[in-house]
């Protein structure tokens, strides 16, 4: 029915409660989790996503960390790791955390059709894993919009309030 719940996003672009340096705090561990919409966790209340429960429960047990989220919906598994290697590591994390989730392959295999205007891979004659030419993607006024403003994006997902604009 539409997403009810709040969400924060950063000044990284990103949902979660942090904002996010690359200097660290002596003894703060720093845990990276990346992937696709379930990582995004835009409609889920921020005490019930994985990061936060994983932060607070590491807390209770006396561990001192810090998670960063690094969710971004439909990003499959070429994706994830430019993230990791584009973006993450900047970061400096003790660790990084993959959800996985089945179809993200399917979002990067060439053999799967799919976007075109996305990074995917194949397999060569070598045996060796090599990236597919893609079309530049031209994202549309309506998702520049989404991605540029947390304002909107806040606006488009609650559908309540779009109802109420509607009307």
């Amino acid at each position: 029915d539409g997403i009810d719940a709040a969400f924060r996003i950063n000044a990284a672009g990103f949902n979660n409660e942090h904002e996010y340096t690359v200097a660290r705090s002596v003894g703060v561990r720093r845990i990276a989790v990346v992937g696709d919409s379930f990582t995004e966790a835009l409609q889920v209340p921020p005490a019930e996503t994985y990061f936060h429960t994983l932060e607070h429960g590491l807390a209770k047990r006396g561990i001192d960390a810090e998670v960063y989220s690094f969710g971004v919906s439909g990003n499959g598994t070429a994706q994830t790791y430019h993230m990791v290697s584009n973006v993450i590591l900047d970061y400096r994390p003790d660790f990084v955390v993959y959800l996985f989730i089945p179809n993200d392959v399917m979002d990067s295999a060439a053999c799967a059709g799919g976007n075109h205007w996305t990074v995917r891979y194949r397999l060569g004659d070598d045996g060796r894993i090599e990236p597919v030419a893609f079309d530049h993607y031209q994202i549309s006024l309506l998702k520049d919009l989404l991605k540029r403003s947390s304002l909107f994006r806040y606006i488009f997902y609650q559908r309540r309030l779009l109802e109420i604009l509607r009307s």
